[in-house]
C-alpha cells in the first residue's frame, strides 16, 4: 500500500462558524485566516457546524458573533484573550453523548491564534481543534 497525501479542500467562503477537529480523515482544510495579514491554517481532520442555541438572543448578543467582531482585524493581546475566554465557553456542541458540551480556548495552543483561527478544546471529546469562520478580509 502507497500513502496518499490528504485532500485538501480550501473553505474560501464559510458561511457560518465551524469547528474544525483535528483527526485522521485523509481530508485537509485550508482556511484563510489572520485578517489583512492573509495567512492560511490548515489542519487535517472534520467540521462540525456551529450553530447558536440561543436564537432567541439578538446577532449582537449571541457569543458567535461577539467573538468574530472582537478579532476582527487585530493582534492577539493579553486583553483580548480575557474577553475572549468567557466568550469560548459560551459556546455549546452538540456531542457524541447527545448533550452539549462547552468549548475551551486551548491555552497550550494559544501562541496559533489568529483571526479566524482560534485553538479550542472539547474537554474530554476533542483534545484538539480550531474555532474557524471567514476572514474578514
Amino acid at each position: 500500500m502507497f500513502n496518499r497525501r490528504p485532500k485538501r479542500i480550501f473553505l474560501q467562503e464559510i458561511s457560518q462558524p465551524l469547528l474544525l477537529v483535528k483527526a485522521k480523515t485523509g481530508i485537509e482544510y485550508e482556511q484563510q485566516m489572520g485578517g489583512s495579514k492573509c495567512e492560511y491554517g490548515v489542519e487535517e481532520g472534520f467540521l462540525i457546524v456551529l450553530e447558536d442555541p440561543r436564537d432567541y438572543l439578538d446577532k449582537e448578543e449571541r457569543p458567535l458573533y461577539l467573538i468574530e467582531k472582537l478579532l476582527e482585524d487585530k493582534e492577539l493581546s493579553v486583553e483580548l484573550i480575557r474577553t475572549l475566554t468567557p466568550l469560548i465557553e459560551k459556546i455549546h456542541v452538540f456531542a457524541e453523548d447527545d448533550k452539549f458540551q462547552t468549548l475551551k480556548l486551548d491555552f497550550r495552543r494559544i501562541h496559533l491564534a489568529e483571526e479566524a483561527w482560534i485553538p479550542v478544546t472539547l474537554p474530554g471529546i476533542y483534545d484538539e481543534a480550531w474555532l474557524i469562520w471567514r476572514n474578514s478580509d
